[in-house]
């Protein structure tokens, strides 16, 4: 009884002032001047601006924030899921989950390096400053250190002096967006592989995700399970 007086009081703050403002649309003067005012909006943005997000967010990981949120997920009514802690992704263990779509997410870039055109100089070992290219005797890039900055392929002189250069940059997958359902009802979220970076654009994504699912089903509630840390990059 407490808990579901707690989840109330909860819903009634994203309700209240924290509900997001309706967009504004300026009056096209072309249609005011022969008296017929500015086009209606359309239902997608009206819908947009009666969404309410509760999000649970945490100072440090291991607090109980993902079981919290699974909870208030379960007495919430009809609610649209979306896990944001994309680097340790749980929701779906708590509320249980069946995947529907798995989407690829790419960030960043990562170097490869073709040993046929490679003349085994080193520059490019030398410069590296992940140490991520290791000399066999030819250039090896080792992709779960290589942070994808290029300078290989900058400095390579075979490029430079205007041969095809033996350096590819790559764009790398670093992750998945998923679109799943719960019991408790749709849910997107993410799974950022280990190393993968850029986890606030995938949060980005997941979002984003969220949002189309909450109009398609006509939903008004969004439960979100934020990142913990208070030095998460996504805060």
């Amino acid at each position: 009884e407490r808990f579901a007086k707690l989840a109330a009081e909860a819903m009634t703050l994203a309700d209240g002032a924290h509900r997001a403002p309706a967009p504004v649309r300026a009056k096209r003067p072309d249609r005011a001047a022969k008296g017929q005012g500015a086009a209606p909006k359309p239902a997608a943005m009206n819908q947009a601006a009666t969404v309410r997000r509760l999000v649970v967010v945490s100072g440090k990981g291991g607090t109980g924030k993902t079981t919290l949120t699974a909870s208030l997920a379960a007495l919430a009514a009809q609610p649209v899921l979306a896990d944001c802690d994309v680097d340790a992704a749980n929701l779906h263990l708590a509320v249980g989950c069946r995947d529907e779509r798995v989407e690829e997410f790419q960030s960043g870039y990562v170097a490869e390096i073709d040993p046929s055109r490679c003349v085994g100089c080193g520059v490019c070992a030398k410069a590296c400053p992940s140490g991520a290219i290791r000399m066999t005797p030819r250039a090896e890039v080792e992709p779960l250190r290589c942070e994808g900055c290029g300078l290989c392929e900058i400095v390579c002189p075979v490029g430079r002096m205007g041969d095809a250069s033996p350096v590819t940059m790559w764009p790398a997958v670093s992750g998945e967006l998923v679109r799943a359902r719960s019991a408790s009802g749709p849910l997107s979220g993410g799974r950022l592989w280990a190393g993968g970076e850029a986890s606030g654009k995938l949060v980005a994504r997941v979002r984003a995700a969220a949002d189309e699912a909450t109009l398609f089903h006509g939903r008004t509630l969004q439960v979100i399970d934020g990142p913990p840390g208070t030095g998460c990059p996504v805060n």
